[in-house]
């Protein structure tokens, strides 16, 4: 159990990364065993701090994946989503408490919005 205080705003903004570290168990990060330094770089990126990426996972059907995102203040944003091995860089727009599934293409390299069941709309 744990209290957190501060502006309402903020709070919104923070307390669903907060709750995933707080009741999800401590995992391994990988390492580079061959002793190099480079940096690895990330699968996806969201340029917005809030917008939260509730599901990676390879499709039900097929060689694609599904992305999915979560709006958890209650207040439209927007983010750039990237995925740079991909080429895909695209801006996403979603409204309050809004949930967004995007099927990813790896051999188009195309990012496609979904149902939430990953039928197209």
């Amino acid at each position: 159990f744990w209290v957190r205080g501060g502006p309402i705003e903020q709070r919104l903004e923070q307390v669903g990364r907060e709750a995933a570290a707080h009741s999800e168990p401590p995992f391994l990060l990988p390492f580079r065993p061959d002793g190099r330094n480079d940096k690895v770089r990330p699968l996806i990126e969201l340029h917005d701090e809030v917008i939260e990426l509730s599901a990676f996972k390879q499709a039900h059907t097929g060689e694609e994946f599904i992305l999915r995102l979560f709006e958890p203040t209650g207040r439209s944003r927007s983010t750039v989503m990237e995925i740079p091995f991909l080429g895909i860089r695209k801006r996403l727009r979603l409204k309050g408490f809004e949930v967004k599934t995007y099927r990813i293409d790896p051999r188009a390299g195309t990012l496609k919005e979904v149902s939430l069941t990953e039928h197209e709309l």
